[in-house]
């Protein structure tokens, strides 16, 4: 259902709000006095602070087993050990480590011309091992990977570059693989990707198609081998009309080396302690993952709404925590996930390997893309200025629910309750596969998601604001109200 337009005059009115009210999106009821200094420490200056270090380039998208990552989970628990948690992760430490593989090229691949090697990187496209392979380049640029390529022996022991166009054919891993070629047994193949270049993969087993030795590269750099090998140097720029197959006498050298091995990606676990000696082994869980897309060739996913709005929520509720003269009865577990984007595998890891016990959570509240509004082809950004979705709180726990309506008064949303479809892809997820109250709040989709330009300077700080400050609220009334009855069936 389309909502109406908020008028212009609306926008800047709510942009012109005093420091306090950032967020308040409509007429709301005061904050009662006993969360409320915690509640006015909740401001977008802070926010914009924590968001540029997150989505900066020192952290370069943050992807799960990339050096980014680890570095900004390393900055994310020093920033809860300045908000007066204690570390609730294995071994005393911050970090829950989480076992992953991770399937990379190595640096020793290179292709050689004429004894030269050339400069050009090179991603993953279907194959695990060392390979080195020796023969002519052929150059193939496809308008059809199912029409007749001809002699399949043009192939044979050669290094084949090609480029497939809307395949009717993909491996697992949706890469064009013509028949022709690979049953050839060629020394090598190189996809050309219109993709970005994806040079490492981690996951739960990252496995790869194929035992043929291939790996891919750019458009620039397959025309970079074209213009080397005397062709044009726009040779797969556009697809052509019919198959184009070229055969040189240009001898090259390929030594393909992409590596597996096991890496341990962490979750960063903060505990902030209850204040009544009986309750405080019971635990409020909030929750946001760290991770993003990290970089893919050259290219960084920033990942500033997806989630860097997230996990800089949970930042201006930790700092709130500590504020807050009045602390809540039952303890706080605050947790950022690694490998979120490979499919809640951090949360997966935790929900099986809890380091505080299951039966002591009372819920779990989850913020994951609350930076931005909702961009749709149906809907502008500025009609969603106030709106954001309220995902699985009718589930489990009616209790849950209200608590989370009550809170709201105090903040002013217009909740949405539409994208049920998205219940099972973000964290929250895996708590609530096991019985546990969960909440989800999510902004929704725009279309930088999961896109380089998702960056800071499109960031509504406003929206980050809210979401704290409704997230703080649920989880000091949460820590005082204890377990929630499970009443939806």
């Amino acid at each position: 259902m389309r909502k109406p337009a908020l008028s212009w005059a609306c926008f800047a009115l709510v942009a012109l709000v005093s420091s306090n009210a950032l967020g308040q999106f409509a007429a709301t009821t005061p904050v009662p006095e006993p969360y409320k200094a915690g509640f006015d420490s909740i401001n977008a200056e802070n926010a914009k602070e924590h968001l540029k270090i997150l989505a900066g380039d020192e952290f370069a998208g943050r992807g799960s087993g990339q050096d980014g990552f680890q570095l900004a989970a390393k900055w994310y628990a020093e920033q809860l050990e300045k908000c007066g948690f204690t570390p609730a992760g294995t071994d005393g430490t911050w970090f829950q480590k989480v076992p992953l593989v991770r399937i990379g090229v190595s640096d020793k691949t290179q292709l050689t011309l004429n004894g030269k090697a050339i400069d050009v990187e090179f991603g993953m496209s279907s194959y695990v091992g060392e390979s080195k392979g020796e023969g002519n380049l052929v150059f193939v640029n496809l308008a059809d990977t199912s029409a007749d390529l001809g002699d399949s022996s043009q192939f044979a022991g050669k290094i084949v570059v090609y480029k497939a166009a809307a395949p009717r054919r993909r491996t697992r891993r949706g890469s064009p693989m013509p028949k022709a070629i690979s049953s050839a047994k060629p020394a090598a193949m190189i996809r050309v990707t219109t993709r970005s270049l994806l040079t490492d993969r981690v996951g739960r087993n990252a496995s790869i198609a194929t035992a043929d030795p291939a790996i891919s590269v750019t458009v620039d750099d397959a025309n970079k081998l074209a213009a080397a090998c005397h062709l044009a140097d726009d040779f797969f720029s556009a697809t052509p009309e019919t198959n184009v197959v070229i055969s040189t006498n240009i001898a090259g050298v390929s030594d393909i080396a992409v590596i597996r091995e096991t890496v341990e990606v962490p979750n960063v676990i903060g505990w902030f302690e209850g204040s009544d000696p009986d309750l405080k082994h019971e635990h409020v869980c909030i929750g946001a993952h760290l991770d993003h897309l990290g970089t893919r060739g050259k290219e960084i996913y920033y990942g500033a709404d997806d989630n860097g709005s997230g996990s800089t929520a949970l930042l201006q509720i930790a700092k709130a925590l500590q504020t807050n003269p009045v602390k809540p009865k039952r303890s706080i577990l605050l947790m950022v996930f690694s490998g979120e984007e490979l499919g809640l595998l951090g949360s997966a890891y935790y929900a099986d390997n809890p380091t505080k016990p299951m039966k002591d959570m009372v819920c779990m509240l989850n913020m994951d893309m609350v930076g931005r509004n909702e961009e749709t082809a149906q809907e502008t950004a500025e009609e969603n200025i106030g709106h954001i979705h309220l995902v699985g709180s009718k589930r489990i726990s009616t209790g849950l629910h209200d608590l989370t309506m009550e809170a709201n008064k105090h903040i002013g949303f217009t909740f949405e309750y539409d994208m049920e479809s998205v219940y099972r892809r973000s964290d929250h997820a895996n708590f609530a596969k096991k019985g546990v109250p969960v909440t989800f709040v999510f902004g929704g989709f725009h279309p930088d998601y999961h896109k380089p330009t998702d960056t800071v300077d499109k960031i509504n700080f406003n929206k980050i604001v809210a979401a704290a400050r409704l997230n703080f609220l649920c989880a000091m009334m949460a820590a005082d109200h204890g377990h929630f009855e499970k009443d939806v069936k």
